[in-house]
């Protein structure tokens, strides 16, 4: 069954989860299908599933958490978007940056962290200093607070590279730029899909743990609809 076009609108997080929601209700089996499959192929990632090799099976789990987990993490963001544009998802979705954009994918996702990491450090050392110092109780709880924000801020201004190197197929660094301008006039509009997030998540939990599946299914749709909707339609075939 295919889903209706979808018609692009003012972006809103309403509306991206409204979309999400029929998009989640029209290609369910097969959207469960690529998030499982995408479980499954990161349990190798775990150190402790290379049981017996010691330090060589921790760098082997290294290895497979750069080579192949990086990249799975866009496909499975990148056959998000390929539902909400309307389409049915099919398994080769996930593998598609492995095809399209591979090398820069694993750039990409060693850099994603590296940068979050940036933006805390500044404000990191800034309450290392004050706690060492005699530094005022709400102070120290604004500068906690800002420890946490900053790092958020990044991650919702970097929330388009997936779509970016798979789709669009910009190398790690213009795709980094290029998100970091494209989500700037929808920033809040991404903070609130990711907060509201939250909630659904909790929800999930709640009813007997499985709802926490389309919970997380129901989040990245959201996102990928918002990012069609201010995508510049520049995309590869």
């Amino acid at each position: 069954m295919e889903a209706e076009p979808y018609e692009k609108q003012q972006p809103s997080v309403l509306g991206s989860y409204g979309h999400g929601w029929e998009t989640l209700r029209t290609h369910f089996g097969r959207l469960l299908l690529i998030l499982i499959l995408f479980v499954i192929l990161q349990m190798p990632a775990s150190a402790d599933s290379i049981g017996g090799l010691g330090d060589f099976g921790t760098v082997l789990a290294t290895l497979y958490q750069l080579l192949v987990v990086g990249p799975l993490t866009f496909g499975l963001s990148y056959s998000f978007l390929i539902a909400v544009r309307g389409s049915a998802p099919e398994v080769g979705d996930l593998f598609a940056p492995f095809q399209r954009n591979y090398v820069s994918a694993i750039v990409a996702s060693v850099l994603l962290p590296i940068v979050l990491v940036i933006a805390a450090l500044p404000m990191a050392g800034a309450l290392a200093i004050a706690f060492l110092g005699d530094t005022p109780a709400p102070i120290l709880v604004i500068g906690a607070a800002l420890l946490v924000c900053l790092p958020v801020f990044a991650a919702v201004r970097l929330s388009f590279v997936p779509y970016l190197l798979v789709e669009e197929g910009l190398g790690p660094v213009e795709a980094l730029g290029e998100s970091w301008a494209r989500t700037q006039p929808v920033q809040l509009q991404i903070f609130g899909i990711e907060l509201l997030s939250g909630p659904l998540l909790l929800l999930g939990l709640l009813l007997l743990v499985v709802g926490v599946v389309p919970a997380m299914i129901l989040a990245g749709l959201a996102l990928a609809t918002l990012y069609d909707d201010v995508s510049s339609g520049t995309q590869m075939p």
